[in-house]
């Protein structure tokens, strides 16, 4: 006669254990972290290039317009000079704003009628820093 095994049954799985669900979330909580510092950095970095291809065409258009005048000049005779003020779109404005545009002119060491020029843009940056960028050239002038 035959008896009768008990039928064993697979027992398979219904859901996550609480573990899985931890290291899970632990997981997803990093990568979601570091996804918003990446954005942070990237946007601090964005707003300084920013800043920095303004001042840099402020300078550029400020020497251009050295080669337009007269070496007699009130703008090209030896000293200091400015400041003049720009807003973020890059125009002049008569207080102080975003950007301070400075140039000094000196005499040059060897040729009596040429003279450099440094010009100097100034911006705090979003910390509050005090940023700078300067070009320098040397053209007839100060006569």
């Amino acid at each position: 006669m035959m008896t009768a095994q008990p039928i064993r049954r697979r027992r398979t799985r219904q859901g996550l254990s609480l573990l899985e669900v931890l290291i899970a979330l632990t997981i997803l909580l990093v990568g979601v972290t570091v996804g918003v510092m990446g954005t942070r950095a990237a946007t601090r970095t964005f707003s300084h290039q920013k800043h920095l291809t303004e001042a840099m065409s402020l300078c550029e258009a400020r020497l251009e317009d050295f080669l337009l005048l007269y070496p007699d000049s009130a703008d090209l005779q030896v000293g200091a000079h400015g400041p003049e003020h720009y807003n973020r779109q890059g125009h002049e404005t008569g207080s102080a704003d975003v950007y301070s545009l400075t140039w000094n002119v000196t005499s040059h060491a060897t040729l009596a009628e040429m003279v450099n020029i440094k010009v100097q843009v100034t911006w705090n940056d979003d910390k509050g820093l005090s940023r700078f960028i300067f070009l320098e050239t040397m053209r007839e002038g100060g006569l």
